[in-house]
């Protein structure tokens, strides 16, 4: 079985529309078990309010609702794991390769 992590760089590109959003979906759509760190809910959440905050005069009236509603759809379909003590010590050996990541990256 396939397990495949994704990060918020995946579903904000498919959120927002960027210029890579169609090959992210296939991405989302190809991999049949998802997990994320619950980090993932932080991060998006706050980047689509601040898209919409930012640009505000670009967008309609429901579009902060339209987009939190689609990414609540992406959070059912992913497993979540807590940052705790137990994730540090399965990675650990792992911090040389993590260390090109940001900190929330590589978590």
């Amino acid at each position: 079985m396939i397990i495949s992590y994704f990060d918020s760089s995946l579903l904000l590109s498919v959120l927002f529309n960027e210029s890579h959003a169609e090959e992210a979906l296939g991405i989302w759509e190809n991999c049949p078990v998802r997990v994320s760190s619950v980090l993932l809910k932080f991060e998006t959440n706050i980047s689509v309010r601040r898209k919409c905050r930012s640009q505000k005069n670009k967008f309609g009236g429901d579009w902060l609702e339209t987009k939190l509603a689609a990414l609540n759809g992406y959070f059912n379909d992913i497993f979540f794991t807590g940052i705790d003590e137990n994730l540090e010590n399965s990675i650990s050996g792992y911090y040389g390769v993590l260390s090109g990541c940001r900190s929330l990256d590589a978590i």
